[in-house]
């Protein structure tokens, strides 16, 4: 009898053991979802497959992404220098591995002056302070200014883009380089036809989004702008 009452007090035990494990377990469990809801989350694309993963910001300001596969490939991506990141209206972000993949990607009219008036329409403004004030520089329809010249060199910190024609289906884009000639690495952004219009600043833009360059604030020294059906 002492032996039956020994062998179901260990077997109680080993239970007893089991639970808190498995009670320790489901509250470590618990406790990561709770962190994972408290963090941001990234979402980008890159090679037409999308990735996503919550992160966090180290103290110099680099992203660390907590998904270990996602993150290698974001850490990747921030080394190449000709990186063009494009941002969609919903802050999604696609990764190219340059900007003629990019706008390979988005299929561009050629000759987008070609097409009727309100497709000709579309105009972009940079300023050189935040909230849209300061100096500005301003272009209207497709361009290319390959050099923002001295007086607005690495000055852009907010800028305005859109239509002002309530005609046309194609869509109006800009591509903003970090050096002149359209070179380095690149960011792009863009706006539907037919009388939208988008308000950004360079800000919004850093390391801890974005991975490569640090800052866009006060960084443009070139630009595209593009229309694509």
């Amino acid at each position: 009898m002492k032996k039956l009452t020994l062998l179901f007090s260990l077997i109680g035990l080993c239970l007893f053991f089991v639970a808190c494990e498995k009670e320790g377990v489901d509250d470590l469990k618990a406790h990561d979802a709770t962190e994972n809801l408290n963090l941001p989350l990234l979402n980008f694309t890159y090679k037409g497959i999308p990735y996503s993963s919550v992160y966090t910001i180290s103290s110099d300001s680099s992203i660390i992404l907590k998904d270990e596969i996602v993150n290698n490939l974001y850490q990747s991506l921030q080394s190449i220098p000709t990186l063009a990141t494009y941002i969609h209206q919903n802050d999604h972000i696609e990764y190219f591995d340059n900007f003629t993949d990019l706008q390979a990607h988005f299929k561009p009219i050629e000759n987008p002056n070609s097409l009727r008036a309100g497709d000709t329409s579309s105009y972009l403004t940079l300023y050189a302070d935040k909230d849209f004030r300061g100096n500005t520089y301003s272009v209207t329809g497709s361009v290319k200014v390959d050099w923002v010249g001295k007086d607005f060199n690495d000055k852009a910190t907010t800028f305005k883009m859109g239509t002002s024609s309530s005609f046309g289906y194609s869509t109006y884009h800009v591509t903003f380089f970090k050096d002149a000639g359209f070179r380095s690495s690149s960011l792009s952004f863009w706006v539907q036809k037919g009388g939208y219009a988008r308000a950004e600043s360079f800000s919004n833009y850093h390391t801890g989004i974005l991975g490569l360059g640090g800052s866009w604030n006060d960084e443009i020294s070139s630009f595209e702008t593009w229309c694509s059906y």
